[in-house]
């Protein structure tokens, strides 16, 4: 097992010491991330001011957002004495992605269920890069499948192998990973006061699975700030919705205050916290032409975006300004992707060591 160096201090263990001790955390990326100004694409876009949190440079081993959260999961794995890591996505997911390499990186290998979805350049890289790292990845049909087969896996090598394997769910979200992204809330308010970057009225953030969302509107909202989270939603409503995050909210508050009382257990992000559900369709991870157009105009602001997730939140940022509704707002893109190009590691691949399954994304 490696630990890994890092800051010795995230701004949730400031604001609830006894966190620090109680939540297990091990340290793999590189915070806080830089906060930029984007004029010349905030004046093409008609809005007064434009930033970008930059998210996607969290770890040059594999950056963005499921960085924050597997910190917390990873740190959780290894207090449990976990020798392995089960977790479940679709076939090109970021989070499984993230974490076979993150999980690597201390020493544990990684078994991952995935489900169908669109092909793409993306979704090709991703499983190769999955194999490259040492993932066993495995065939579900759909999201209960591979909930059902991950359970499955982990009892099996429980009463088999005698081998504790930490399963981490859909997207890597429960209370203990959105704690990850509370910290990312109180980050930027971190860096609003300390001069870095102004505080935005509003903040654009694809939600997938929630927990990055919910992380950051609790963290404004234990701020104090009256910044507004516009949460992009990306997956079917059956794996997100207001509700839910709001849900989300209460029940990683309530985690948080249970280890901590000197944690906000009073906060309410209903009234910070809206879920924008105009940009998932035709479906999940499907080719919208929005979404296609708001990619292209980021990479020329040199802003690498993907069109499953940051690139609809980014659509949506897009139409919003288009409509004047942005025209006197500070606006803050929360850039949830990975920008780092790890397709040199992919060349001497061979797809045909994936499961039959999964060949069909390359020949097809």
């Amino acid at each position: 097992m490696t630990i890994l160096s890092g800051p010795s201090e995230h701004p949730i263990f400031s604001r609830c010491p006894a966190l620090r001790e109680r939540l297990p955390h091990v340290p793999l990326g590189d915070f806080p991330t830089p906060v930029e100004r984007l004029d010349a694409l905030g004046r093409q876009l008609g809005v007064r001011e434009l930033w970008a949190k930059r998210d996607d440079r969290t770890s040059s081993a594999y950056g963005g957002n499921k960085v924050r959260k597997l910190e917390f999961l990873l740190g959780d794995a290894l207090r449990a004495g976990a020798r392995e890591v089960v977790t479940m996505g679709a076939a090109g997911s970021n989070h499984a992605l993230a974490t076979t390499i993150h999980a690597a990186r201390l020493g544990m290998p990684t078994t991952l269920f995935l489900t169908p979805q669109p092909a793409s350049d993306r979704v090709r890289g991703n499983l190769l890069l999955d194999l490259i790292h040492g993932a066993n990845v495995l065939p579900a049909v759909d999201s209960d499948d591979a909930r059902a087969q991950a359970q499955a896996h982990v009892e099996m090598r429980r009463a088999e192998d005698g081998v504790m394997s930490y399963l981490i769910p859909l997207g890597g979200t429960n209370p203990t990973s959105v704690a990850g992204m509370t910290d990312a809330g109180l980050e930027l308010v971190m860096q609003a006061f300390q001069g870095e970057c102004l505080l935005p009225d509003v903040v654009y953030v694809a939600m997938g699975s929630m927990g990055t969302a919910a992380g950051i509107a609790l963290g404004l909202g234990i701020s104090r700030v009256p910044t507004e989270v516009r949460a992009v939603r990306v997956t079917p409503e059956s794996l997100s919705s207001a509700e839910a995050l709001f849900e989300l909210v209460e029940d990683t508050r309530d985690l948080m205050c249970a280890l901590d009382s000197a944690c906000d257990c009073t906060v309410d992000i209903s009234v910070n916290a809206t879920v924008i559900d105009d940009f998932f369709a035709p479906g999940y991870g499907a080719f919208d032409p929005r979404v296609a157009d708001a990619v292209a105009l980021a990479r020329e602001h040199r802003l690498v975006l993907d069109d499953t997730y940051t690139g609809k939140a980014f659509a949506a940022l897009i139409a919003d300004a288009a409509a004047g509704a942005l025209a006197g707002a500070r606006v803050l893109f929360w850039d949830t992707f990975n920008s780092y190009d790890l397709t040199p590691r992919i060349q001497q691949a061979d797809f045909h060591r994936l499961p039959e399954e999964f060949h069909r994304y390359f020949v097809e």
